[in-house]
């Protein structure tokens, strides 16, 4: 009866070639879009980007162009996540294919922003270094602060937060997870900070010895969707551990260390 309860073999396979392509390829692309400065090597698709061109609507015209298609993928991105949303496509697909699908339609939202993005093509910074030095700065410093978001993820695990885990487990199993697997980490960098995947990658996206405006736009428009998607996933994280976590929240800042957070109401 367990082994009945596992996805049969095609179908793990079929999900986990839609998760690589749709998903996590993309999202791959979008981070290597972003060192590049918004930019891709033509080879990476077959049409010419961007797929939508405003002709010669002005500067602020595209940046609240820019802006909208990432509200658009911030807000299906949030609105997947949410409990309710995540109970609706139980009730549709394999619990074991949540995650798969999540990150697949995610994937596709990048690869719509990354097709649709407006180039301004305006310089803010660049550092008195030989171009080919600066660029090399540039991916350095971009990996760094990568892997240290992926070191902080790695406390929890991690072929779960790509959706690959769960493609392999029994539904029982999978359902036991959650209350068997849950917990509060408040040591280490997460003494310093509450979401430090979301700090090394914002410092990723800023810190650059060469800085266009459509990056430097791109960052801006993801700290602001930041500052209101964590109250949100905050108050998951409420009624997941109480007063536990209503304490960490009140000692420990979200994003900056050493910034004193302001006392939060119950």
């Amino acid at each position: 009866m367990d082994d009945a309860r596992r996805l049969s073999p095609l179908t793990r396979w079929l999900w986990l070639a839609a998760l690589l392509a749709l998903g996590l390829l993309p999202s791959l692309a979008f981070f290597v879009w972003v060192e590049r400065n918004l930019a891709l090597p033509p080879a990476w698709t077959p049409y010419e980007w961007p797929w939508i061109r405003l002709g010669d609507a002005g500067f602020w015209t595209q940046n609240l162009f820019n802006a909208g298609l990432f509200v658009v993928f911030g807000l299906f991105h949030s609105w997947l996540a949410q409990p309710r949303v995540q109970a609706g496509l139980r009730a549709v697909l394999p619990p074991q294919t949540i995650r798969a699908f999540y990150l697949g339609v995610s994937g596709q939202l990048l690869v719509a922003l990354m097709g649709c993005w407006q180039h301004t093509g305006r310089l803010v910074w660049v550092a008195p270094l030989p171009q080919a030095q600066a660029y090399a700065l540039s991916a350095a410093l971009f990996l760094g602060f990568m892997a240290l978001a992926g070191r902080s993820m790695s406390r929890f695990n991690g072929l779960e937060f790509v959706g690959l885990w769960q493609l392999f487990q029994r539904r029982r199993e999978l359902d036991a997870q959650p209350a068997a697997g849950t917990r509060l980490y408040r040591d280490g960098i997460y003494a310093r900070v509450r979401h430090p995947i979301y700090l090394f990658t914002s410092l990723a996206f800023v810190v650059t010895p060469v800085m266009t405006w459509d990056r430097l736009w791109l960052s801006a428009v993801m700290l602001a969707y930041l500052a209101a998607a964590i109250p949100v996933e905050e108050k998951k994280l409420v009624a997941l551990f109480g007063d536990a976590y209503r304490d960490y929240r009140s000692q420990v800042p979200a994003l900056i260390p050493f910034w004193r957070p302001r006392p939060k109401s119950s």
